[in-house]
């Protein structure tokens, strides 16, 4: 499922982007080896142990054919899974691809505390405001706020979904 820059571009306010976020899920870590492979037929690996650095921060950096740098983020959260299995599929280029819901885009990037993912909440918030799920939403930001122990997630979120 494509998250971050490409999904802004998407859901809320265009902005300029280096790379491509992807979370991908891979059920266990016995089934990492398989994952790789299928990713070196189309895809460079940056680190020069892939599997290590993917176990340790859950992100492989990885480099596209046509030189595209992407970031390969293995789901660890029951959230990522829900999120990917709500993923809908939009046309970037000439590929239809999964990609995060205006929603769950939000509420990743709620979980950030870079000034640039707050600006593309409000820009998410601000096209996409009257056809948000809040019934989903809401509860989410509310969850996210307390797990973190930041009250001003809350406090931002709603700030900006009840302009």
């Amino acid at each position: 499922m494509v998250i971050g820059g490409i999904a802004v571009l998407i859901w809320g306010e265009p902005r300029t982007t280096q790379d491509i976020d992807v979370v991908v899920s891979i059920p266990d870590e016995e089934r990492l080896p398989a994952f790789l492979a299928s990713v070196r037929s189309r895809l460079s690996p940056l680190p020069e142990d892939p599997i290590a650095f993917l176990k340790e921060t859950h992100v492989l950096p990885v480099m596209t054919l046509s030189g595209v740098r992407a970031d390969l983020i293995w789901a660890g959260h029951p959230f990522e899974e829900q999120a990917i299995q709500r993923a809908v599929v939009r046309q970037l280029g000439t590929n239809e691809l999964p990609v995060c819901t205006p929603e769950d885009l939000i509420v990743l990037k709620l979980a950030s505390t870079r000034a640039r993912d707050r600006e593309d909440v409000e820009g998410v918030i601000g096209r996409q405001a009257s056809s948000l799920d809040r019934a989903y939403l809401d509860p989410l930001a509310r969850s996210l706020s307390e797990a973190l122990e930041q009250p001003e997630i809350l406090r931002d979120y709603l700030r900006l979904i009840e302009r």
